[in-house]
């Protein structure tokens, strides 16, 4: 095996472990929402929020859904969607190590 294949394993291996970081993930997104009332002051001027209400959306049998949420909940939500986020980009990342790998496999085939 070529140091350049070598070092590749090693690095998705790594990855592979940091995947296991992300248990508490969900593939969802956190807003907040102002009161909605038409008349209220946060309605009629920009930036001024009173009580905000969170709000996280997510996909449900190809809907999107809203649940609000208590504040004290935002914080460890939005832990879980940075979470889902990195797994992503580690997933990523495996698939073009995985790319990497199969055409250094397929040259050496071909030589």
């Amino acid at each position: 095996m070529g140091k350049g294949k070598k070092s590749l394993i090693l690095w998705r291996r790594k990855l592979v472990k940091e995947l296991l970081k992300n248990q508490e993930m969900i593939n969802a997104y956190v807003i907040q929402r102002k009161c909605g009332k038409s008349g209220c002051k946060c309605q009629k001027e920009k930036g001024y929020m009173h009580n905000p209400a969170w709000c996280f959306h997510y996909k449900e049998k190809g809907e999107i859904k809203a649940e609000y949420i208590p504040s004290k909940y935002a914080n460890k939500i939005k832990q879980q969607v940075e979470q889902y986020n990195n797994y992503k980009r580690i997933g990523k990342e495996i698939c073009e190590i995985n790319k990497k790998l199969l055409k250094m496999d397929i040259k050496k085939v071909s030589t």
